[in-house]
């Protein structure tokens, strides 16, 4: 039996309470897992990016809100525009850099409503940053342990 059980995705922690109730050993919460990592770094309030449903249902940011972390979160059109990013470039190994960019100015107009980190809240957008190609899929478990990263405004 082991120890304790992960979900290698952010989105898919919508149903961590289901899977919780139907195991027998822990769920390491991937949420409460980021949430220790920006308390260590001393942070208090940070801009949240992901699927639609990671940026726009409780799942995430209630269990970051639990440890008093607050979020912000990009306006409705930044995040239409993040999960289509997502799902029809990155989950296809399609990384273009026009929209690295255009990620980065979201990740800018957060800070500029006072995020003091971003929570890259998808195991696909490190894609942008360990990718080398234009058409790679990084969905591997390389790409997988590598679902937090910190960049600071």
């Amino acid at each position: 039996m082991p120890d304790c059980i992960l979900i290698g995705t952010n989105t898919m922690h919508k149903v961590a309470s289901e899977v919780q109730d139907q195991v027998g050993v822990p769920l390491l919460h991937i949420a409460d897992v980021t949430a220790q990592a920006i308390l260590a770094a001393g942070l208090s309030k940070v801009g949240l990016t992901g699927t639609r449903f990671t940026m726009e249902e409780a799942f995430y940011k209630d269990r970051l809100a639990a440890h008093g972390i607050a979020c912000v979160v990009p306006e409705a059109d930044e995040r239409d525009e993040i999960h289509r990013i997502i799902f029809s470039e990155l989950c296809q190994g399609v990384v273009k850099a026009t929209s690295k960019a255009w990620f980065l100015a979201c990740m800018a107009a957060l800070a500029q409503r006072g995020a003091q980190g971003v929570v890259l809240g998808c195991t696909e957008i490190p894609c942008w940053w360990i990718s080398r190609t234009r058409r790679s899929r990084c969905s591997t478990p390389r790409g997988c342990t590598r679902w937090r990263r910190w960049i600071s405004p």
